[in-house]
Formats: structure tokens, C-alpha cells, sequence
């Protein structure tokens, strides 16, 4: 029932995304907004053909929009810098919407770079290229995306995260020390593991892989990662002089090849047994 007042609620079928909607009906200087309807369909920009917001990705962050039925359609919105995809990250807010604005200070959801917002994007965009049979977006898109929201994640030459930024210049807005600096709400270790190079969580015994990196790279490796009560690594060398364990995409389970490819793609091996866990000895009470 969540899912189907989602999909008939929020996906406006003019501007081609999922839009923010009013809970209670509002009035701000006899401006009057009624109760469920989506940003612009009432109100002083009653009309406008913008409104649309990052949180319009968040559904595919639970792949929660049908298959085939062109919702995909959303995701042009992180391929153009008009829109979304920002120097530093992305825009909150589409580039020309009325309201659209980056502010020097404050918590400000009006066009600032947001870490926790983009991750939610990358983490629906990985979902949408591994999940969805569309031609909207390729991994080239998301490894686009995801190298501007790393540039974001730096301040005076060093790795560094805080609340929100100015997406053109990279300048952190909101930084104040003790509070919003060092910010760790990103995910972006998950992006890095279950997008870009691809180990997509399951909770069968299947391990699954599905690399979203450029095919130009000759080599990665993803090392001793704890999964299901074992070590897994995944590994891609090209022609197999980078790390002396064979050529190709491979999965290694507590050291053992489970399985392998030539190629960069989907691969799939399954996990050996896991040995139940055992208790330490309860130590007598003196």
C-alpha cells in the first residue's frame, strides 16, 4: 500500500520525477497551499515546470519503483549540470528552479551540496544500473557522479567531510567545529564496495558482483572484506601481472577462487559452508 501511494501520490507524469508533497494545507503571505498536493501545483509558483529535489531519487534507494515502466526517466537529472551534477557534488535543488539557492551559511536545503543527500543518490543510482533494464544512465554516469561527490570531500588539500557545501566552489557552508565537522553520515565506504566495485549484498548463500568501474581500468582489488562468517576479496586484473592471482574479474572466498570471468561484469559464485559460531567457556564464579 506505501509503495502504490508513492508511485500514484508523488511521480508527476509533466515533470517526469517523484516530488515532494505537502502534508497540511499552508498559507504564507495569501499564498495558499492544499494538503497532498506536490511542490508547485498550488502556491505562488503554482504552475512552474521545476520543484524537483534530490529526494526524488530516494524510492530506488529500496528499488522500490515498477520495472519497465519508465520511471528511469528521472535519472537524466544526473547526467546534466543544468540540473543536478554539481563541480562538488550535486545540487539540492535543480539549477533553475525559482527558489534555487546556495547558501554562505546555515542549514539550507535550497541548492547546497548535502553529503548525506548524495549518498542516497549514488546508492539508488548503483541500484538502477545493477537492477533495472533502462538506457537513461550508464556506469560511466555513475562513475561521473561519484568522482564529483569525492572531490567535494576534502578541505585545504586533505580528505575531509563536514554538513553541507557550495556545490560550485567546493567551500564547506556549514563547518562548525564539534558539530558538523567530520560529518560521517556519507556511506562512502558502501558506495565504494557495493557500487563501484560491485559486491552487491544478499542474504542467500550466493555471492554477487557487479563492478561499476570504467573498462578502461586495468586493475582493482577489494581486499578481505567480512561477509556471511567468511573473508571475500574481489579482484580484476586485466592481464594478471598486477596481483599474480590470475587474469580477470575473480572472487576469492577465505583464500579459495570461487569463481571468475575475462570480463567486467555480473559474476556470481556461492559461499561455502559457514561453521556455526562457538561460545568461549562460561568461567566458573568463584
Amino acid at each position: 500500500a506505501f509503495k502504490q501511494r508513492v508511485l500514484q501520490e508523488l511521480w508527476d507524469p509533466k515533470r517526469q520525477f517523484f516530488i515532494s508533497q505537502f502534508a497540511h494545507d499552508e498559507e504564507k503571505n495569501g499564498y495558499k497551499i492544499k494538503a497532498l498536493s506536490l511542490v508547485y501545483q498550488d502556491g505562488k509558483y503554482a504552475g512552474d515546470s521545476h520543484g524537483r529535489e534530490l529526494t526524488g531519487y530516494v524510492p530506488w534507494v529500496f528499488n522500490l519503483p515498477d520495472k519497465n515502466k519508465g520511471y528511469e526517466v528521472a535519472w537524466k537529472g544526473m547526467t546534466d549540470t543544468n540540473l543536478f551534477l554539481a563541480p562538488y557534488g550535486f545540487y539540492f535543488v535543480e539549477r533553475h528552479d525559482p527558489q534555487f539557492l546556495v547558501a554562505q551559511g546555515g542549514c539550507v536545503w535550497s541548492g547546497n551540496n548535502w553529503p548525506y543527500a548524495d549518498a542516497q543518490v549514488l546508492t539508488a543510482m548503483a541500484n538502477v544500473l545493477n537492477n533495472y533494464p533502462q538506457i537513461t544512465i550508464t556506469k560511466a554516469d555513475y562513475y561521473r557522479a561519484l568522482q564529483s561527490y569525492t572531490r567535494c570531500q576534502r578541505k585545504e588539500g586533505h580528505p575531509y567531510i563536514a554538513e553541507c557545501g557550495d556545490p560550485d566552489t567546493g567551500r564547506w557552508t556549514q563547518d562548525t567545529p564539534f558539530s558538523s565537522d567530520d560529518y560521517n553520515h556519507s556511506s562512502y565506504v558502501d558506495l565504494i564496495i557495493s557500487g563501484l566495485f560491485g559486491l552487491r549484498p544478499r542474504a542467500d548463500n550466493i555471492v554477487e558482483v557487479n563492478p561499476l568501474v570504467p573498462d578502461a581500468w586495468n586493475y582493482f582489488a577489494l581486499d578481505d572484506v567480512a561477509y556471511h562468517g567468511h573473508r571475500l576479496s574481489v579482484i580484476w586484473d586485466r592481464d594478471g601481472t598486477r596481483y599474480s592471482r590470475g587474469k580477470g574479474l575473480m572472487i576469492f572466498v577465505d583464500g579459495r577462487k570461487i569463481a571468475d570471468s575475462p570480463r567486467l561484469g555480473r559474476l556470481t559464485g556461492t559461499l561455502p559452508a559457514t561453521l556455526p559460531a562457538t561460545l568461549p567457556a562460561t568461567a566458573p564464579v568463584a
